[in-house]
């Protein structure tokens, strides 16, 4: 009688894509303020969106994050501390070892949008880490009938060649629909866009980069 062979399986994923989200709450007061903030800079600055992946819409200016305003502060160390949490998960995910005196140095701009306006694919070569908070989100993006809801971003597989050999149904994209007080952090790398909404309201974020000097 021949015996089978005996086998051991190990199965891991090889090169993982560090992503997270966090979502805040008891928020309203920190959004009211800094709406009536970003509406106002929104009237005064000029519009940087020229060379970004904006199409329509308001970009303000990289500089945002060091402006002198009590939300904008409060919002920046919320921001750095959701950073710090995302760079260790990173860092044991993705790193042989933890790099040695790790700094982050951050930047922001904030993104109005209202009907019709989107973010082509893209992603940040200048950066090592990015993210979006989000601080208004129009009632069209919650009462969307179809699979990829109005105003989402959407995250494609950082494979290029995986996406040349797909397998059938394979997941290549993900997609998500955020609330007001949520945050989503990822690699600078990881390429993505924003889809359109119809209808009134408009879409208020703050995206942000971070590089370790």
């Amino acid at each position: 009688m021949n015996e089978k062979p005996a086998f051991e399986d190990e199965v891991v994923n090889h090169f993982p894509t560090t992503f997270m989200r966090r979502q805040h709450s008891d928020t309203a007061d920190l959004h009211d303020r800094l709406r009536s903030f970003l509406l106002g800079l929104e009237k005064q600055e000029k519009n940087k969106r020229v060379g970004t992946s904006n199409l329509g819409g308001f970009h303000s200016d990289t500089k945002l994050l060091s402006a002198h305003n009590d939300a904008i502060a409060e919002l920046r160390e919320m921001i750095t501390a959701a950073l710090y949490t995302y760079l260790g998960a990173l860092i044991d995910n993705e790193c042989a070892a933890p790099p040695e005196g790790v700094k982050l140095r951050l930047w922001g701009w904030c993104l109005i949008m209202r009907e019709g306006d989107y973010n082509h694919q893209h992603m940040h070569p200048d950066a090592n880490i990015s993210g979006v908070y989000y601080i208004t989100m129009p009632k069209a993006m919650q009462n969307s009938t179809t699979g990829q809801p109005h105003g989402c971003i959407s995250f494609v597989d950082p494979r290029p060649r995986a996406d040349t050999m797909r397998l059938p149904n394979q997941y290549s994209a993900h997609a998500i629909n955020p609330n007001a007080g949520d945050m989503v952090i990822f690699p600078s790398y990881y390429e993505h866009s924003v889809a359109p909404f119809k209808g009134p309201g408009v879409r208020i974020c703050i995206a942000f980069n971070a590089k370790l000097n």
